[in-house]
Order: structure tokens, then sequence, then C-alpha cells
């Protein structure tokens, strides 16, 4: 049954994305586009849930996934509703609020999944990791730069 939802998930994902690719670049559905964007965001945290109540091992990540998808997805759902009459609402939301809460929910999973397959870190794992999310958040920021100079005027 399980295996029959993401089939039918997918179908949907490549649907959506087909859509976005016949239309014209500024048209919007907000119905399609937000609202059922959350939707599908909140069958994936659904889906992920199941599998913490279908397992006896740890629960901890399947249920700290899911736990951020679903903040995700409301903070979409929310988005979507507060810019419904025309532009997005002035950060930070409600929905900023429910994105944020995304990371540290990911980042425990993250975490317990790393203690389960990692019995010892040395300072050099340590290390390789810092550099790598430093790089990681370097390349973002080159990229969010030009916005933000432009949204404080410079």
């Amino acid at each position: 049954m399980i295996w029959a939802a993401y089939a039918v998930l997918g179908v949907v994902l490549a649907a959506y994305c087909t859509s976005l690719l016949l239309r014209n670049q500024d048209q919007t559905w907000p119905l399609l586009d937000g609202y059922g964007v959350a939707g599908f965001e909140i069958v994936i945290a659904a889906l992920c849930a199941l599998r913490a109540v279908g397992t006896r091992r740890s629960r901890v990540i399947p249920l700290a996934l899911s736990g951020g998808m679903v903040c995700w997805a409301i903070g979409d759902a929310l988005l979507t509703f507060e810019s419904h009459g025309g532009d997005p609402p002035m950060p930070p939301s409600l929905a900023d609020v429910l994105y944020l809460g995304f990371y540290p929910l990911v980042f425990v999973a993250l975490l317990v999944s790393l203690r389960r397959h990692v019995r010892r870190l040395i300072p050099v794992t340590w290390l390789d990791g810092a550099i790598a999310g430093l790089g990681a958040a370097a390349l973002c920021a080159s990229f969010a730069f030009n916005t933000i100079v432009q949204t404080i005027g410079g």
C-alpha cells in the first residue's frame, strides 16, 4: 500500500513539474502552487510518520523528519494564505517562524542517524564537517548577497 502511495506521489510530482514547464513564466495558480504543494508535503510527512509507527527501533529519526516537514508544509500554506490578495507579508511572519522550525528538527534526525552509524568521532571528522558546512554557507550566501544588498538599499 505504501509503495502505491509513493507511485501516486511520483506521478503527481511529475505532473506538477510538467505544469511548471508548460505555463508562462509569470503565471501562477495559488490553489495548485500554494495549497497543493503544502498538501503534497503533508502527505509525505504523514508517510514519514507512518514509518515511525511501523518500526520498533529508533522512532526519533522519522518523527523528527516528519515534524520538520509538517512545519515546512504549514509554513507554505500560511504564506499562501497570507499573500492571497497580492503581495506576500512583510517578514518576519508566522510562516517564517515555521520555516525556521524545520531546521532544528531535521538536525536532530541527522544527529541521531549519525550517532547510529558512527561510533567514534575524532576531531578531524568534526573539522571536516565544519569546513563543509562553512563552504555550503558561503555558497548560499553568494547567491543571496546581491538580493540582500538591494533590499537594504546598498
